[in-house]
């Protein structure tokens, strides 16, 4: 496979990335204020706890600072990808382009996100230093590749809302849906272990976790080889479930698309 039109494309998305300043900077203003705005509340709960369960303040912090970095990282930005190109009638235009259609949203997707990887834990790193928080990154092998399947999984869960647009006329609710199931079963309103168990039970049959929660905690060092090697097979399997389902869908889409203008 040529690898250069790939190239090509992921240089101007990245600098497509950079073009909007106000929008770029303005996302990560977002982003830096809910941290620290979910500091500021626990901050008054470990003013009067030294230890929450397995939580010291530090830990607390960079469980919200890591999760602030991957949440960032995981989302799904190309859950509309397809949908535009549908609507208009312009999918013909990609289809008869001797490109890999996966291939070439996955260099669009990287693209997004080195920029809010570097930005973002530059950023929250710096704060942390200057406010005082300590933290330990466990990066073993294992745990590198953990987070690589989880990246996939991020991909092809997104390439899979997005071919739902062949049936869906709006997608915007899929975002709304993807947001709370996040909040609340990927872990970024509170750690799992800090819910109640059925949200944990609930939680664990979803590909949610995957994406936040037990990323942060492969991260903070608190799985044992073990228990990490399980959950990237699950999310090994989360991938491939999400792969196979946009390949399904992506066919039957084609047969009834019609390059009409929606």
């Amino acid at each position: 496979m040529n690898i250069k039109p790939y190239i090509l494309i992921f240089k101007s998305n990245l600098s497509k990335e950079m073009t909007y300043r106000f929008n770029f900077i303005f996302t990560y203003l977002l982003q830096m204020t809910r941290l620290f705005i979910a500091l500021a509340v626990w901050s008054l709960i470990f003013s009067q706890h030294e230890r929450i369960q397995d939580y010291t303040w530090n830990g607390i912090a960079w469980y919200y600072g890591f999760s602030a970095i991957l949440l960032v990282l995981y989302y799904p930005s190309n859950m509309f990808e397809l949908q535009s190109l549908i609507r208009k009638g312009t999918l013909s235009s990609l289809i008869i382009k001797p490109i890999n259609i996966e291939a070439n949203i996955f260099v669009k997707f990287l693209a997004n996100k080195i920029s809010s990887l570097i930005v973002l834990s530059v950023l929250i790193s710096s704060s942390f230093y200057f406010i005082g928080i300590k933290f330990y990154v466990s990066l073993s092998v294992s745990t590198v590749i953990f987070l690589s399947i989880s990246l996939f999984l991020a991909f092809f869960f997104g390439l899979f809302m997005s071919v739902l647009a062949f049936w869906l006329i709006e997608m915007w609710p899929l975002r709304r849906i993807y947001q709370g199931c996040m909040t609340l079963l990927g872990g970024g309103v509170a750690p799992l272990d800090l819910l109640p168990d059925y949200v944990r039970s609930v939680a664990s049959y979803t590909p949610f976790p995957y994406l936040g929660y037990y990323n942060v905690k492969a991260i903070q060092g608190t799985f044992s080889e073990n228990e990490l090697f399980g959950h990237c097979l699950m999310a090994l399997g989360w991938t491939i479930l999400f792969a196979l389902l946009f390949k399904i869908l992506w066919k039957a889409g084609l047969k009834r698309y019609e390059a009409v203008n929606l």
